[in-house]
Formats: C-alpha cells, sequence, structure tokens
C-alpha cells in the first residue's frame, strides 16, 4: 500500500466512506476526509475516530475499502 493510494482514496471527487484495513486486521474508518490526513514523509497516517486519534504507519496498512461501514470493535485474540 502506498501513500499515493490512501491519497487518492482521501481527494476522490465524490467522497466515499472507506476503511484502511491494518496487517494485524484492525480496521480504521475513515467517515470523512478531514478527519484523514496524511504525513509529509508520507510514512504515516493519522486517523480521527470521534475522540480517539490512530497513527498508522503505511507500510502495515493492507487495504483500502471503499464504501465501507464502521467496522465493529477490534479485538485482540
Amino acid at each position: 500500500m502506498s501513500i499515493d493510494e490512501i491519497r487518492g482514496f482521501k481527494h476522490w471527487e465524490l467522497f466515499s466512506l472507506f476503511n484502511i484495513v491494518m496487517n494485524d486486521g484492525r480496521v480504521v474508518w475513515a467517515a470523512r476526509p478531514e478527519r484523514i490526513a496524511l504525513s509529509p514523509t508520507g510514512k504515516t497516517v493519522a486517523a480521527y475516530e470521534g475522540s480517539t486519534v490512530s497513527f498508522l504507519v503505511v507500510e502495515r496498512i493492507t487495504g483500502l475499502e471503499p464504501n465501507a461501514r464502521p467496522p465493529t470493535p477490534f479485538r485482540r485474540k
């Protein structure tokens, strides 16, 4: 996954909700484009979910799911 792919989803002309899928199985919901911040270096993404901020390492992002709904809470096994 590259920062350019994430940037494309964020700046899509007709923004669509999407999920960011991490390699550990965690899913982060991108409800609005202003709730996603891309670092200038392209190495991290900050995602704001309510009052929670997640800092995501781009190398650990495995995929983007367009037209998504909020994920169920992440539970470690």
